[in-house]
C-alpha cells in the first residue's frame, strides 16, 4: 500500500521483498563493474587489458556460478485447465490442519484486506519458478568479454593486435576537429590575444616554485612519518621476541627449581634421620 501510494519510495519495496531488493542491488553493482571493464577494454592497450579482466572478474565473483542444468527425468503429463482448477482442493487434502485457530466467535482481522502486499499464491505444483533472464543475460555478456580477451578482439568482436609500445603522439591529429585535444589548443590558441594578467611572471614563478617546495617538505614529512612508524613497529617486534626468549627461558628454569626443591627435601630428611 505504502509503495502504490509512494512510487519514489524504493525502500517501502524492500521491506515487502527484501529478496527481489537484494538481487537487485546485486546486479546493478555488477552492471557498474562490466561498465568499467568495458571502459578500459575500449582503450585497447596492454595497459589496459589487465584493468579491464580485473573488474571481468570482480563481476564474475558477484553474479556466481551458472545454475546447473537439471536434465529431464521423465516425461511430463500434459493437463488442462480442467485439471488445474481441481488443485486447490487437493493442495487443502493434503494440509487439512491449520496453525492459525480462532477463539470462539472472534474473527481474525486482514491486515492486508486488498491483498496489494502478497505476491502470488500458490496454487498448483503444475509450473516451475522460471531463471532470472537479467542475471543470464549478465553472465552471457561476461562469458562474451571473456571470449573477446581469449582470442585477441576488441570489444566489438573485431580482431585486434596490441602493441607492445603506444605510437608516437601526432600533433596534427591532436588539432584535427573531432579529437579531444582539440578544444583544449584551441582556448591555449585563443589566450594569445587576451589582456596582461595582473601579476608579472617572475611572482608567478616564485608562487609556483613557493608550492613546489611546499610540496616537497610535504613529501620529506610523510617520508619520516613513515620511517618512524616503521622503527616503532620494529621496536614493538624487538620487544615481542624478548619477552618471549624470557618466557622460554622460565619455562626453562621451573624444572631445575623443582629439581634444587627435592635436592633441599632429600638433604632435610637425611639430616633429621
Amino acid at each position: 500500500m505504502e509503495r502504490r501510494s509512494h512510487g519514489a519510495l524504493v525502500h517501502a519495496t524492500a521491506r515487502g521483498r527484501p529478496e527481489a531488493y537484494m538481487k537487485w542491488i546485486v546486479m546493478k553493482y555488477a552492471e557498474m563493474l562490466i561498465a568499467a571493464g568495458d571502459a578500459h577494454f575500449r582503450q585497447g592497450t596492454l595497459e589496459s587489458l589487465p584493468l579491464a579482466i580485473q573488474r571481468y572478474v570482480e563481476a564474475g565473483h558477484i553474479l556466481g556460478p551458472e545454475p546447473p542444468k537439471v536434465p529431464k527425468l521423465g516425461n511430463k503429463k500434459p493437463r488442462t485447465f480442467a485439471n488445474l482448477s481441481q488443485e486447490d482442493a487437493q493442495l487443502e487434502l493434503g494440509f487439512p490442519f491449520s496453525s492459525q485457530l480462532k477463539k470462539g466467535t472472534q474473527q481474525q482481522l486482514d491486515a492486508d484486506p486488498k491483498g496489494e502486499q502478497r505476491v502470488c499464491y500458490l496454487r498448483t505444483t503444475y509450473f516451475c519458478v522460471p531463471l532470472n533472464p537479467k542475471f543470464k543475460q549478465l553472465r552471457t555478456l561476461l562469458n562474451e568479454r571473456f571470449y573477446n580477451i581469449r582470442n585477441s578482439l576488441d570489444i566489438q568482436g573485431r580482431p585486434v593486435t596490441y602493441a607492445l609500445i603506444e605510437p608516437l603522439i601526432d600533433p596534427g591529429t591532436l588539432i584535427a576537429p573531432g579529437m579531444g585535444m582539440s578544444e583544449t589548443i584551441a582556448v591555449a590558441l585563443a589566450d594569445q590575444n587576451s589582456p596582461l594578467p595582473r601579476q608579472r611572471f617572475e611572482f608567478l614563478l616564485h608562487r609556483a616554485l613557493d608550492l613546489c617546495s611546499e610540496l616537497r617538505s610535504l613529501g620529506e614529512r610523510l617520508l619520516a612519518a613513515t620511517e618512524r612508524k616503521e622503527v616503532e613497529s620494529f621496536s614493538v617486534l624487538r620487544q615481542r621476541h624478548a619477552v618471549a626468549i624470557q618466557k622460554m627461558m622460565l619455562d626453562i628454569k621451573n624444572p631445575l627449581l623443582k629439581e634444587s626443591q627435592q635436592v633441599i627435601d632429600s638433604l632435610l630428611i637425611n639430616r633429621e634421620s
